[in-house]
């Protein structure tokens, strides 16, 4: 090693720094920035759904047919 080594490394260091905290804060922004969004749209279907103008959901039109009924027709 030369006698430049320990600057050398020492720009290295903080040219890595540097880019991790740049990223670091770039990708805080971005979830950030995402949770904003579906904060904001979850919202506004629930102000939707409030307001009756969302159709039923799946999930919302009662329960599906027993096990058995569903496992006994596959299996035929």
């Amino acid at each position: 090693m030369g006698s430049d080594a320990p600057g050398r490394m020492e720009e290295v260091r903080r040219r890595t720094v540097d880019r991790v905290e740049r990223t670091t804060a770039a990708v805080k922004a971005r979830l950030e920035s995402e949770i904003r969004y579906w904060d904001h749209h979850a919202s506004q279907l629930k102000e939707r759904e409030l307001a009756g103008k969302l159709p039923p959901q799946r999930n919302e039109l009662g329960p599906g047919p027993p096990v058995p009924a569903v496992r006994d027709a596959i299996t035929r």
